[in-house]
């Protein structure tokens, strides 16, 4: 039987959520910077790249958020029943 990796503390989880928002922003402006360079369209190639790397980081930030609490304890300390719900693939 595998051993369960090891638990992060609550702020390591939420450092990383973080970084990982940050990453995706930046490597989506630099894409949006470098096609306006190469393409010479202005300030929209930044813009539209921009409102996506937003868009994707948060989507991914929010389902990192929501797959940790569904994976959370109950008030009593007990782990929680998966529900079926908790199967689908994503």
């Amino acid at each position: 039987m595998p051993a369960e990796p090891p638990k992060r503390p609550p702020a390591a989880r939420l450092a990383g959520m973080g970084t990982e928002l940050a990453a995706t922003l930046a490597g989506a402006c630099l894409l949006g910077y470098w096609i306006d360079r190469r393409f010479e369209t202005g300030p929209w190639g930044l813009l539209i790249c921009a409102t996506l790397g937003v868009v994707g980081g948060l989507y991914n930030m929010l389902r990192r958020a929501l797959g940790d609490s569904t994976n959370s304890t109950n008030s009593k300390g007990n782990r929680r029943e998966p529900s079926p719900r908790d199967d689908r693939n994503d």
